[in-house]
């Protein structure tokens, strides 16, 4: 704790490979698993994600997740 911010802050520069490899190892991997069982969008356009973000709203499920993120699930 005391030397933790020089630390990373040097090996970020010195090794970036190992920063990495610990800045991942801090993601939870129920976190991890959660977004890969999302849908990927990034292959459609952007005028197929808006369609798909209307969609959304208008079914009140935009609502439904921001309810859950406040609650924390």
């Amino acid at each position: 704790a005391e030397h933790g911010p020089d630390a990373l802050a040097r090996l970020r520069t010195d090794d970036p490979a190992s920063y990495i490899r610990i800045v991942a190892s801090l993601v939870p991997r129920d976190l991890v698993l959660k977004r890969e069982q999302e849908q990927d969008y990034s292959d459609h356009s952007l005028a197929e994600v808006e369609a798909i973000i209307d969609h959304a709203r208008q079914n009140g499920m935009i609502e439904k997740l921001i309810e859950r993120a406040t609650r924390g699930y």
